[in-house]
C-alpha cells in the first residue's frame, strides 16, 4: 500500500485543485473518529476511520490511481473481492456510474462501512462472505500492522465457533447475476488467492474480460505460483499498476492498453 505522506501535489494533480485541496487540508487535520473524503463524481463524501488504514487506502486507490487502468470498453458487471470499506467500489462508480458491482467483504466493521459508503447506489450487491473455493465456513485473522485493511481468512475445523463466516464462490455470483461474462473482478483477499487458484477457477477465469490482483506471499508463500500457473491455461496479457496485476483477457477483448 503506498505511503500516507502524499505530497499537496499529487492530490491537485490527481483531484483537481479545488477538491485536491480540500482532501489534503483533511488528511492532515483529521479529528473525532470519522474523517469525510470528497470525489466530484459521487454523490455524497466517503466515510473513513480516522487512526485506520482507511485514508491510506484512500490516497492508493483515489489519488495515487491504483486501478487507473483504462480499460477498452465500458464495464457493465464488476465484481469486487475483498471490498473492505468500499473505496475501489466507489472508484469503479466514479468512472462507470451505470455498472453493476457485487461487493464482498467478510469482516463486521468493515462491511457496515461498505453499506454506509455505498448506500446511494442502487446497483450495489453487497454480500458479507469471503471468496473461497467451496461452501464452507472460515475463521477471521488479525494482522496488527494493517488494521481494518489486512484481516485474513482461513479454514476451520471449530464448528461450535460461533465467530466463523459465511464463503462466497466467484462461479456463483457470476451464475446468479444472469450474465455470462465477468466485466472486471478485482481480488484483494489478503492471500486467499493461494486457494482460489489452486481449483474450480476453470469455472470462471475465461469468462473474466479484465482481472485486477494483488498478491500476498508476504503473507502467504505460494501466492503467486498458485495465481499463474492458473492464468498460464488462458490468453492473458499482463501489465503492472502500483501493487496490482491487470490481466487483460486477449480471448475477449482487445488486450491493447
Amino acid at each position: 500500500m503506498i505511503s500516507p505522506s502524499l505530497s499537496f501535489k499529487t492530490y491537485i494533480k490527481s483531484l483537481g485543485f479545488k477538491t485536491g485541496l480540500v482532501n489534503f487540508v483533511r488528511s492532515k487535520f483529521k479529528s473525532g473518529p470519522f474523517s469525510k473524503a470528497k470525489i466530484d463524481s459521487l454523490p455524497s463524501p466517503i466515510l473513513l476511520r480516522n487512526n485506520t488504514s482507511d485514508y491510506t487506502a484512500f490516497q492508493t486507490i483515489f489519488v495515487h490511481g491504483e486501478y487507473d487502468y483504462k480499460l477498452p470498453f465500458v464495464p457493465e458487471f464488476i465484481i469486487d473481492c475483498g471490498a473492505n470499506i468500499g473505496l475501489t467500489t466507489l472508484y469503479f462508480l466514479s468512472k462507470f456510474p451505470d455498472c453493476e458491482v457485487v461487493a464482498i467483504e467478510p469482516e463486521d466493521a468493515n462491511f457496515e462501512m461498505l453499506k454506509k459508503n455505498t448506500s446511494l447506489f442502487k446497483k450495489v450487491n453487497r454480500i458479507k462472505a469471503a471468496i473461497w473455493i467451496d461452501d464452507s465456513k472460515l475463521k477471521i485473522v488479525d494482522d496488527p500492522e494493517q488494521s481494518y485493511w489486512g484481516k485474513r481468512v482461513m479454514p476451520s475445523n471449530d464448528i461450535t465457533d460461533d465467530s466463523l463466516i459465511d464463503t462466497v464462490r466467484i462461479d456463483k455470483i457470476l451464475k446468479n447475476s444472469g450474465r455470462d461474462t465477468i466485466d472486471v473482478l478485482k481480488i484483494d483477499i489478503e492471500g486467499a488467492e493461494l486457494e482460489l487458484f489452486s481449483e474450480g477457477y476453470e469455472a470462471w477465469l475465461p469468462k473474466t474480460k479484465v482481472l485486477m490482483i494483488e498478491l500476498h506471499d508476504r503473507f502467504k508463500k505460494g501466492c503467486s505460483k498458485s495465481f499463474f500457473k492458473a492464468l498460464i491455461n488462458y490468453d492473458f496479457s499482463v501489465y503492472t499498476s502500483g501493487e496490482n496485476l491487470i490481466c487483460v483477457n486477449n480471448n475477449l477483448i482487445n488486450g491493447r492498453k
